[in-house]
């Protein structure tokens, strides 16, 4: 279905669906299941990090952070449930985003980090009785979503999404 060319088909697709039970690659191609898929996160999962952050504009600042060691540009980071994806790495406690959030984080809040480029692609559908948020919208009942493989963040608390993740 993700076919680039038909010379390049996909090696494997994986299939998730928010409230159900999932086994999915996540970062590093480490497996990771379960029997209840989060109903609010991102794909690929994301994975904790240590300290806490604020943020103005671009600049993400933090607190017992570990930027240079736990983290890459070209990262993605997952804070409030949005997912911005890193430009520059200063130090441990600053780096920059390649844009900022939709309002500014001023109270310390934990973050997560999501590797890039975990699957080729990624489609998803909304079902369910109501309608769920993707990547800061909303989707829409029965619409449905295909990107390249980026890093997306969702909320299916009054939803339900299903996934097809394409390696």
């Amino acid at each position: 279905m993700f076919n680039e060319t038909m010379w390049h088909a996909e090696k494997q697709t994986f299939r998730a669906v928010t409230g159900s039970a999932y086994n999915i690659p996540g970062a590093y191609g480490i497996q990771v299941y379960g029997t209840v898929f989060p109903v609010v996160g991102t794909i690929p999962i994301s994975n904790p990090t240590s300290g806490t952050i604020i943020s103005q504009g671009v600049a993400v600042r933090g607190t017992n952070t570990r930027f240079l060691t736990e983290l890459s540009e070209d990262d993605h980071i997952h804070a409030k449930n949005v997912v911005r994806k890193i430009s520059q790495i200063v130090s441990d406690t600053l780096l920059y985003l390649v844009a900022g959030f939709p309002t500014d984080i001023t109270v310390a809040s934990s973050y997560r980090v999501c590797k890039p480029q975990t699957y080729k692609a990624i489609y998803a559908k909304s079902s369910g009785s109501a309608d769920a948020i993707l990547q800061e919208a909303t989707f829409v009942q029965n619409d449905t979503f295909l990107n390249g493989g980026a890093p997306i963040s969702y909320d299916a608390t009054t939803g339900q999404i299903s996934f097809e993740l394409s390696r």
